[in-house]
This record gives C-alpha cells, sequence and structure tokens, in this order.
C-alpha cells in the first residue's frame, strides 16, 4: 500500500550504459523501496560508486528511473519537473551565482516565483536570521568562507519552504571542525523547521549525528535500513557492520580458541560469522578469571596507539585471526607490544551478520 504522507520510492531501478559498449553497465540503482516520513531526517550512506547520488537525483527530479515509482503525498511525481515538485537540493559544490550578491543568491529561487517584494524582504530576514547570516547579504559570493558559502546555498533552499531539502555531501568541503559544528546546526534546524531532510554522505559519524534513521548502500541497493543505534549495534551483513564504525569478525576458526561461557554465545552456522565491536573487547592480563556471561580468547599485542580519548590495540590470535580493542585513553595499557594478553567481552555484546553481501 503506498503511503499518502511523506515520500515513497518503489523499486526504483536506473541504469547508465558505456556509450561505447551498449550493454556495459557502469552503475545506478537497482530495486530501490523505502519509504520516508514527513519531518524526518534520513541519510543515504555508502562509499563511493553505491548509488547514493543516482538515488538522490531522482527524488529530486534530475534523473528519470528506468522502473519504478516515486510518490510524494501520495502524487506519482515520477516525471515532474524538479522546479515543480516541493523539493530542493543543495549540492555539493553549492552552485552559487558568482554575478549575484549573497541576498540575491538567496532571494533567486522567490524571484521565480514572482513573489512579491514585501513578502520576499520578510522571509530573507527571518532565514537569513535563523541560519545566522544577515550579516553577509551584501558580499559577493567570493568573498564568502567554505562554511559561510554553505550556509548561503543552505538559505536559498530553505527559503521558498520546501518540505523536502536534500543535501549531496554538504559538508564535505568544510575542515573537521567546521564540519563537526555544522552536522549539530544541521540537526538543530531541521527539527526548528520540521522539514524532511535526506542527507547523502560517505562520512558515517556525519550519517548517525543528523539522521534518524539511515539506509547504507552498496553496489546500487539498500543493504540496510535503521537507526543509527540499530545499524550500529545489530547490523545484518558484514559490510554494514564494517561500514559503520570498526568492528572484528570471528567464524568458526575461533570457536576452539574461546574460553569462559561459549554455551552463553549465539549459534553461527553456514555463511555468519560472529561480530564484536572494538569498545565491546577488555584487555586483561594472561591468566585472568574469565566471569560468568563473559568469553576470552588469548592474542599477543602488535601495536598500541594513543589516540587522546582513546587507546586502540591491535593484537593477533594463534590462528592468525588480528583483532583491534578501544579502551579509554586515560586507562594504563595492558600489555606492552609482544606480549601475550585476554580479550575479554560478554557473551551479549557478540552479534551474528551474514559475510555475504549484496551483488
Amino acid at each position: 500500500m503506498t503511503p499518502n504522507n511523506g515520500l515513497y520510492l518503489e523499486n526504483i531501478k536506473k541504469r547508465f550504459v558505456n556509450a561505447k559498449q551498449s550493454q556495459t553497465s557502469i552503475g545506478g540503482v537497482q530495486n530501490i523501496t523505502l519509504s520516508i516520513p514527513s519531518g524526518e531526517g534520513f541519510s543515504l550512506l555508502g562509499p563511493s560508486g553505491c548509488g547514493k547520488t543516482t538515488t538522490l537525483r531522482i527524488i529530486g527530479g534530475f534523473d528519470h528511473p528506468d522502473h519504478g515509482k516515486i510518490i510524494h503525498n501520495g502524487k506519482n511525481i515520477t516525471f515532474t519537473a524538479p522546479q515543480n515538485r516541493d523539493i530542493r537540493t543543495v549540492f555539493q559544490k553549492y552552485a552559487l551565482f558568482p554575478h549575484l550578491s549573497v541576498k540575491e543568491n538567496i532571494v533567486f529561487g522567490l524571484r521565480m516565483q514572482k513573489v512579491r517584494n514585501p513578502e520576499v524582504e520578510n522571509r530573507a530576514k527571518e532565514i537569513t536570521e535563523l541560519i545566522e547570516i544577515s550579516h553577509l547579504l551584501d558580499r559577493g559570493t567570493h568573498q564568502l568562507s567554505g562554511g559561510e558559502q554553505q550556509r548561503v546555498a543552505l538559505a536559498r533552499a530553505l527559503i521558498t519552504e520546501p518540505e523536502i531539502l536534500l543535501l549531496d555531501e554538504p559538508l564535505s568541503a568544510l575542515d573537521l571542525k567546521l564540519r563537526e559544528r555544522m552536522q549539530l546546526e544541521l540537526l538543530s534546524l531541521r527539527k526548528k523547521l520540521g522539514s524532511t531532510f535526506i542527507f547523502v554522505t560517505h562520512d558515517q559519524t556525519e550519517a548517525m549525528t543528523i539522521s534518524d534513521r539511515i539506509a547504507v548502500m552498496n553496489r546500487g541497493s539498500i543493504e540496510q535500513i535503521g537507526t543509527p543505534e540499530e545499524i550500529y549495534h545489530r547490523p545484518t551483513s558484514r559490510f554494514v557492520a564494517s561500514f559503520i564504525g570498526q568492528a572484528n569478525f570471528l567464524g568458526q576458526d575461533q570457536l576452539p580458541l574461546i574460553t569462559g561461557s561459549t554455551e552463553q554465545l549465539p549459534n553461527i552456522s553456514q555463511g555468519k560469522e560472529w561480530m564484536v565491536r572494538p569498545e565491546h573487547i577488555t584487555p586483561k592480563k594472561l591468566g585472568s578469571p574469565v566471569n560468568s556471561g563473559f568469553v576470552a580468547l588469548e592474542a599477543q599485542v602488535q601495536d598500541i596507539a594513543f589516540l587522546g580519548a582513546d587507546r586502540l590495540t591491535k593484537a593477533v590470535d594463534k590462528s592468525g585471526k588480528q583483532y583491534l580493542v578501544k579502551s579509554p585513553g586515560f586507562e594504563t595499557p595492558v600489555g606492552q607490544v609482544t606480549e601475550k594478553i585476554l580479550l575479554c567481552w560478554e557473551t551479549e555484546d557478540t552479534w551474528t551478520v551474514n559475510t555475504n553481501t549484496l551483488s
């Protein structure tokens, strides 16, 4: 049943063909089906070439699908022109007009809609105060920093009050500290406006910061959709587990090396393996007792790195399997390089994932 509220994509397929080899596909998406309620912050997350920008362009109307349909608030907009959709896009490179002032860039959409000047002035005042760029209105775009350009592009998209805002890697050109601050500002802005924000990003931290839900994409398809907590703690595949954060994977080969409450570990079968996040593993001195509800295995320390808030330890077990352990940076390291230690974790922190991924 097609929902009458929000955005719905049903079995979207799009194939790009090599012009020199007409039968050779060079990317696109397949079987994309998802529902995004009004007001939600939703991220399309994945590596380069996974199809996330193609999906965004199809939602925005800049590309048309070969198959499937797009429904917005009960209306089929699959082939509706971009300017006739209640959707606006902030592109990665912002696409500001260099010959216009900041103010005229921002109100450009209202001018095209022939909105009366008093209304243009009122809405420009409201949006620029909200995004805190009122002091930039008389400047040229060449006088703006990367963060200021990003704010102007946001204001230009939001001034027409679209129900859906599409953001294609909007923070990728910013330095780390500014990017982190803008992530929180975008989150706050979305909640103030109540609009639907759909982000495209390859940055897992960004997606988890600004999203209510995330779709992890791989090879043109969606591997998993869920909240940031679900994606991180309960990934369905090895790909999702390794793309979102860091993960240790264990299989049948490691089972004989594990001691403790092994009967409490989940069963693994063909095509399955265990995943344990590095922060769930506690390094202990060799010979330390293993408490009930915990398991442990012996490993030799290979490297230790101090990162301030965290300390990373790389260790290898008797089978040659490597592990990454994340401990608080203020704790004294357990074991030095080449020393053998115990890696301990609670059985409930062991999650089962599929080894196979989408093809």
